[in-house]
Order: C-alpha cells, then structure tokens, then sequence
C-alpha cells in the first residue's frame, strides 16, 4: 500500500482496521469514512483500487478531519497553553502529577 496522508497503511489487513493506523482517526471514524464513500470494511488494502483510495483522502480532508502532524500540534499548543495560564491542569502537569 503507498503512503497516503503521511502514513504507511499496512497492506494485509482490512481497510477498516488499517486506517486507525493515523493518527486521529479511530475505529468509529473509519467506519464513518467507509461508509460515507460506500466501500466495504472488509475488502483489504492491497485490493483497493487508487480511484477508492481517492475517495478516501478526499472524505477525509472534505470533513475538514486533523490528523498527524495538524493534530498532534494542536494538542502541543493546548499543553503549553494550561502551562502559560497557570490554570490547575498546568500546574499539574508542570509538578508532573497527574492531570485527571
């Protein structure tokens, strides 16, 4: 399987399993993004054709998704923002305590 949206997507395994493999995207997402472009949970990776694969890339960027670097920089701007305010969460996570 070629690199699509910056992530190997393991060949052997079904497409709904391997596309939990980026980053944001989770097992009730990729059932919503195969059934948005109508295409079998079941099939393989390596049996897809690159118009489906197309489909797919383009559902994805369509539902405005972050994924892989857009949402791990989120996340790192969300952390440095509680440690700037000195809110309790930050103050947590400097002290190294849990956060929850």
């Amino acid at each position: 399987m070629p690199r699509r949206l910056g992530v190997e997507i393991p060949a052997d395994k079904r497409i709904e399993a391997s596309l939990t493999y980026i980053y944001g995207i989770g097992p009730s997402t990729a059932k919503r993004v195969l059934e948005q472009t109508n295409i079998d949970p079941n099939l393989r990776a390596k049996e897809l054709s690159p118009h489906q694969i197309n489909e797919i890339i383009q559902t994805i960027t369509g539902n405005k998704m972050l994924i892989e670097g857009d949402l791990r920089r989120e996340h790192l701007s969300t952390l440095r923002h509680t440690l700037a305010i000195n809110c309790y969460l930050g103050i947590r996570r400097r002290r190294g305590q849990t956060a929850r």
